[in-house]
């Protein structure tokens, strides 16, 4: 399976759909857990308001606790407005995913006229943040700090039964 290549293009959804797979296992645990952080205080601060109504500043800590916790809750939908936003640009493009070792790299194959060369974007199968999934319509390779989505409808059988032993066999790998 070593140096194969995937050639495809997807669509806006089936990158949407990867960032929402990449959101769930990276970022929704921590962002949970930054919103208890403000949540405690703000209990506690709700019942300082309880026992002393005359307690002006538990008033302005209740605010300041409240804004941050509901700006932490709807950073994730406004990044994925944005992320739905910059998908529209990459809807055209077409892309090589090169199996090399250990390693994925996925290269842009830009259209003739394109001035500016884009990076490769590179997952290593031995990073111990790894993350290779499958869902109904496409694989995902993911890291803390990359991902590559590829999907299905691209592939032909082979082309997806290639890929489904790469990444989910070093999935069972790196969870053993």
């Amino acid at each position: 399976m070593e140096n194969t290549v995937f050639r495809y293009a997807f669509s806006k959804e089936d990158w949407l759909e990867g960032y929402g797979v990449a959101y769930k296992l990276y970022k929704r645990k921590f962002t949970y857990i930054k919103a208890a952080l403000f949540v405690i205080p703000l209990i506690l601060f709700i019942q300082g308001v309880i026992v002393d109504p005359n307690y002006t500043m538990g008033y302005i800590c209740i605010a300041v606790c409240a804004a941050a916790v509901l700006c932490i809750l709807a950073t994730p939908k406004l990044e994925r407005r944005s992320y739905e936003h910059a998908a529209e640009y990459l809807e055209g493009d077409s892309y090589e995913l090169s199996v090399e070792g250990s390693r994925l790299v996925l290269t842009t194959v830009s259209a003739p006229d394109s001035e500016i060369p884009k990076q490769p974007t590179v997952v290593e199968l031995s990073d111990r943040s790894f993350k290779g999934v499958e869902t109904e319509n496409i694989f995902g390779a993911f890291t803390k700090a990359a991902s590559i989505v590829v999907p299905k409808k691209s592939l032909s059988a082979d082309e997806q039964e290639a890929l489904r032993s790469v990444l989910i066999t070093k999935q069972e790998k790196t969870e053993k």
